[in-house]
């Protein structure tokens, strides 16, 4: 039973290491491609902003 957890956690911990490692070199290529593309820099830049005064919008007039 314990063998069986520990083998568990192995295959959990191994599969966790190769989807992070994954991520990371994905994230790293798309960081390339969008320093070389200032439009879409610019166009991030508002989306993320009018995504944050939405969520303090919608803080603002939540009910407690």
């Amino acid at each position: 039973m314990i063998g069986q957890f520990a083998l568990l956690g192995i295959i959990f911990v191994t599969l966790s290491i190769c989807v992070t490692s994954a991520l990371a070199f994905g994230a790293g290529s798309v960081r390339g491609w969008l320093s070389r593309n200032r439009t879409i820099g610019r166009w991030q830049g508002k989306v993320i902003g009018s995504i944050y005064m939405a969520l303090g919008v919608r803080l603002a007039f939540q009910q407690q």
